[in-house]
């Protein structure tokens, strides 16, 4: 029984170190270290991206839900319903026109995976109003969503489930075994 150690560090905050401890004797005499490396960088990545998809999804729930369950949103005024309506932005807090809740995305980059608004969606009410990116930040900091639904889905312990998921996946397959353990701890 040995005891290894294969470290990732990505992008987006997450950072990923991951541990793997057990009987890797069978897995390491069919894996070299070039191929363990890349095994556990795949699905440390196929992991990142499965948990943002799954942030998403909630993210749009609690957007048609009319909020994140146990946060309070304030009421519309008056007025703003009105504008709403003619945008046909019904009465859902995130939705105006439908492009905020369309630009909605699991989002790639080198520096990592994310769940969010991209910075290039396009989309906007008229030519004075602001872009996508500055409205998500605005209707954060007056009505809550991405920090309490990454709260929601379980914050980084399940994001790191989600990878610890995806490495074992990756490794059994191409080691051919029925099972191994390890543990993701994100920094």
């Amino acid at each position: 029984m040995g005891q290894y150690e294969a470290v990732h560090k990505g992008g987006g905050g997450l950072n990923p170190e991951i541990e793997l401890v057990g009987d890797w004797d069978k897995v390491m005499a069919v894996i070299n270290g070039h191929a363990l490396s890349a095994a556990v960088i795949a699905g440390a990545k196929e992991g990142q991206h499965k948990a943002a998809k799954q942030i998403v999804k909630l993210v749009k729930e609690n957007i048609n839900r009319g909020g994140v369950p146990g946060i309070h949103w304030p009421g519309f005024s008056p007025s703003y319903l009105v504008q709403k309506a003619r945008k046909g932005g019904g009465n859902k807090a995130y939705i105006y026109t439908g492009q905020y809740y369309s630009s909605i995305s699991v989002i790639v980059k080198p520096s990592g995976i994310y769940a969010g608004i991209p910075r290039w969606a396009k989309g906007r009410v008229n030519k004075n109003s602001a872009s996508l990116t500055k409205i998500a930040r605005i209707l954060e900091y007056h009505r809550p969503l991405w920090k309490p639904t990454f709260r929601q889905f379980g914050g980084k312990a399940a994001v790191g489930l989600y990878v610890t998921v995806a490495i074992k996946k990756n490794l059994l397959l191409l080691a051919g075994v029925s099972s191994i353990r390890g543990t993701v701890k994100l920094r």
